[in-house]
């Protein structure tokens, strides 16, 4: 076909997906688990800048990896692929974290903004904000730069999704106990989110 995927090609890459995820989430060894998130990492920048189905948002495709039908075919995207995305941002493994917030990064850089937005679980941006401000633990500086930057990729999607100014929360005093910007953003981006 046009797009040069087969169907066997589609189920192999939905069977890279699984086994990928699988591998990310019960891995016992770190070098595995840092090869998972790389692999996973690069193959779900490459499907985020395709004609994309994400599991649950209802369209044709029956299920299967680039199901769609005539010469267009689609991705089709399990949630188990971003969670397992999302839980390595809280993984024991500095590399597995920075690897994860590296995908983040990389597919909200390039993504349209309906493509970004399944990626943009309040999960997901707690961890980046958590990883980015240093309250999850032992991040080194590479991890937290990538995480910042995931961040702020992040906050334009959510801006270009609710363009409408949300006023920030002011604090009393601008010394001890105010909130970081970041935080009352994220906060604003979780709410904004979970109402839907």
């Amino acid at each position: 076909n046009s797009n040069g995927r087969s169907s066997s090609s589609s189920s192999s890459s939905a069977g890279l997906l699984g086994t990928l995820t699988e591998v990310l989430r019960e891995g016992q060894s770190p070098k595995l688990r840092r090869a998972a998130a790389a692999a996973l990492g690069e193959l779900l920048f490459y499907v985020s800048t395709q004609e994309v189905e994400f599991e649950g948002d209802g369209g044709d495709d029956d299920g299967a990896a680039g199901s769609g039908g005539g010469g267009g075919k689609k991705w089709y995207l399990p949630r188990s692929a971003l969670a397992a995305l999302t839980a390595a941002l809280r993984d024991a493994d500095d590399v597995v974290v920075h690897y994860a917030a590296k995908t983040l990064e990389n597919v909200l850089s390039q993504a349209p903004t309906p493509v970004a937005r399944h990626f943009l679980a309040p999960g997901a941006l707690e961890a980046l904000a958590e990883i980015w401000l240093g309250t999850s633990g032992g991040a080194g500086p590479q991890a937290k730069a990538t995480a910042a930057a995931a961040f702020a990729h992040a906050a334009l999607h959510l801006v270009l999704e609710h363009p409408k100014p949300t006023p920030m929360p002011r604090s009393r005093s601008a010394g001890a106990g105010s909130a970081p910007p970041a935080r009352a953003l994220l906060d604003g981006g979780i709410a904004a989110r979970s109402r839907r």
